[in-house]
């Protein structure tokens, strides 16, 4: 992973390239990512599709904190013919003579298999029928173009490291390759590979449906049907133009403009965690599916990061894909993931999206190929034409005893064109069944006519005959209707004319009510303006009354105001009269400290007075004490107050 595509705020702007953009000549794997819309029996196995959303903007997507950027990016509603739309014109290159790839990656129930082959019911066709339709249409596009073309099909199935022919009884198929080990190209041989040549598109859509229903199959812990190999439709068509050369004396048809193009669409069977499948032998091909997988990665990741491939030969699908990885070749990879993976299948989603980013690092030079392999249609008309001509120039000299030979190769050249596809046979055969269609329509058309006269005369014998056998019926039970009537009509009419009587009177009494109803209406009208012009008087008074409240909410806001200034007045009188009882109190303290202080004063005087006392006199001469000073006036007490 690039670290520029690693971002825990992801914006789409800061994506970029991981690398320098292919030189001249030379194009990238293009790469489109697919997403499958919610499905309930899928989401449910993996864990109920409520994990991440894949996020998309524009070619950019970002999923777990990962940021990715790719050549195309479809979203759910997409169909099959959109994203086949993104690589139509590299399929129509196979007529010109470049080799195409198409390889569908993903998760198993990713929607792989549904994008290559189609809707399971037919009601969606998938990328490789309309390749088939993108062949043909093109070769019948060319109507002034007098190229030849020859369409060979093969669909095969790699299952456990091992290749089947789907369209010849499984027939075992051997991979052969002359390339060296860690070489990027070489030609690819199938051994036991048996073509068929198709002349037209129904032949080439039937034979795929028929290779299809030979596929492996069968059920794993996370599809009901799922593919349990990768699954190859091959095409090789080859071109050629027949002209006439002009030799000395004499003309001879020759083929020019020689080209050979193989398309290859691969549907890869699914990553998938193989111990979870019940059956042994789903297991074993899990695994095997797992391993091919494995070494397809390894493979892209070393052609991406331009070091030596060791590894193709590890698998048969990587030698299958060898020429087109490695080669000269237009390469396209599907990557197919749920838009809203659950818990169990979102690691998978993240691995198809960086296999996808890894394979569009890969760079690849397509080339046309300009010659023809010797054991295809136009390789076999080539060598007849040659050697035809040879015999020609050796009629001079031998006329009757090769004259014989030239003819028999000439019924043999009859034979080689009679199975190459133009547009010129395309549209005779077109004419032909649209002949045959409009003889089959006129046929049908006489018969329904004359099925629908037949018809016709049955049911008007059927319907005389009915009207024959209830016609005594009929008028039978006519009459007793008609005596029925007249009796109903009798009834009726006294009925009606008793009904009549009673209408009349309802008629004057509704007048009566009519007119009571009139003189209320009347009143009632009265009432109601007299009503009005009270409303009205009481309207005026409440404007009235409304100014008066707006005046008295207006003084009740000033008394307010005045208020709340009154009040904080009083507050701060408040706060000045307990300041001045504080201070009072704090002097009242004072006052008693002095008082105390006094107190001892005067005692330490008294103590001071009672040791310095004078002694008497004592006798005869005898000495006493000395009177110092004061010693209140020593130490600076003085005479208490």
């Amino acid at each position: 992973q690039h670290p520029s595509n690693r971002c825990p705020a992801w914006r789409c702007a800061d994506v970029r390239w991981p690398d320098m953009p292919p030189a001249e000549g030379e194009t990238r794997v293009q790469v489109s990512i697919r997403l499958r819309p919610r499905v309930a029996a899928l989401d449910e196995e993996e864990g109920g599709g409520d994990g991440e959303r894949i996020v998309v903007e524009g070619s950019r997507c970002a999923f777990r904190q990962h940021a990715f950027q790719f050549a195309n990016v479809f979203g759910a509603a997409a169909t099959n013919e959109q994203v086949y739309a993104a690589h139509r014109v590299a399929v129509a290159d196979v007529l010109r003579g470049f080799d195409c790839t198409l390889l569908a990656y993903g998760a198993t129930g990713s929607g792989k298999t549904h994008t290559m082959m189609g809707a399971a019911d037919g009601s969606e066709p998938g990328a490789v029928p309309l390749a088939a339709d993108t062949l043909f249409d093109e070769i019948l596009a060319r109507h002034d173009d007098s190229t030849s073309f020859s369409i060979s099909l093969a669909v095969l199935e790699i299952l456990e490291e091992r290749c089947f022919d789907l369209l010849h009884d499984r027939a075992t198929v051997v991979l052969r390759s002359g390339a060296p080990a860690g070489s990027k190209g070489g030609a690819l041989h199938f051994h036991g590979l048996e073509e068929v040549q198709v002349r037209s598109k129904e032949q080439l859509v039937a034979e795929i449906e028929r290779g299809k229903r030979a596929r492996t199959q069968g059920e794993t812990y996370r599809h009901g049907c799922s593919s349990r190999a990768h699954t190859v439709v091959r095409l090789r068509v080859e071109a050629a133009r027949l002209v006439e050369v002009q030799g000395e004396g004499d003309s001879r048809e020759s083929l020019s403009d020689l080209s050979s193009g193989v398309l290859t669409l691969v549907d890869l069977a699914g990553s998938e965690a193989a111990t979870l499948n019940r059956e042994r032998q789903r297991v074993s091909e899990g695994i095997a599916i797992n391993k091919s997988l494995h070494w397809l990665k390894a493979v892209v990741h070393a052609l991406a990061a331009h070091k030596p491939v060791l590894h193709f030969r590890n698998s048969a699908i990587t030698r299958l894909l060898q020429p087109s990885l490695a080669g000269q070749a237009v390469v396209a990879v599907l990557v197919t993931v749920p838009l809203q993976p659950g818990d169990a299948a979102g690691r998978d989603a993240l691995d198809a999206l960086m296999f996808g980013e890894e394979a569009g690092k890969l760079r690849l030079a397509p080339s046309k190929n300009n010659h023809v392999a010797p054991s295809g249609q136009v390789g076999k008309l080539q060598a007849l034409l040659v050697q035809m001509a040879d015999d020609k120039a050796a009629l001079a000299s031998d006329a009757e005893s090769l004259r014989e030979q030239v003819q028999s190769y000439q019924a043999l050249v009859d034979d080689l064109r009679g199975g190459l596809v133009t547009a010129a046979s395309l549209q005779a055969a077109g004419e032909r069944r649209a002949a045959e269609l409009a003889t089959a329509l006129r046929r049908s058309a006489v018969l329904e006519s004359q099925l629908g006269e037949a018809q016709a005369a049955r049911e008007a014998v059927e319907a005389a005959l009915h009207a024959v056998e209830s016609e005594a019926g009929a008028v039978a039970a006519r009459n007793a209707q008609l005596e029925g009537a007249v009796a109903d009509a009798i009834d009726g009419r006294r009925a009606l004319e008793a009904r009549l009587g009673d209408v009349r009177e309802a008629l004057a009494e509704a007048r009566a009510q009519a007119a009571d109803r009139e003189a209320a209406l009347a009143g009632e009208r009265e009432a109601q303006a007299a009503l009005r012009a009270q409303v009205e008087a009481l309207e005026a008074r409440s404007a009235k009354v409304e100014a008066a409240a707006e005046a008295t909410q207006w003084h009740a806001d000033e008394l307010a105001r005045r208020n709340a200034a009154a009040q904080r007045a009083l507050e701060t009188v408040r706060e000045e009269s307990e300041g001045l009882k504080r201070e009072k109190e704090s002097l009242a303290s004072v006052a008693r400290a002095k008082g105390e202080l006094l107190i001892l004063k005067s005692k330490l005087y008294r103590s001071r007075s009672l040791v310095t006392r004078p002694r008497s006199a004592g006798p005869a001469g005898g000495g006493g004490c000395t009177v110092g000073p004061d010693p209140r006036v020593e130490h600076g007490v003085g005479t208490p107050e």
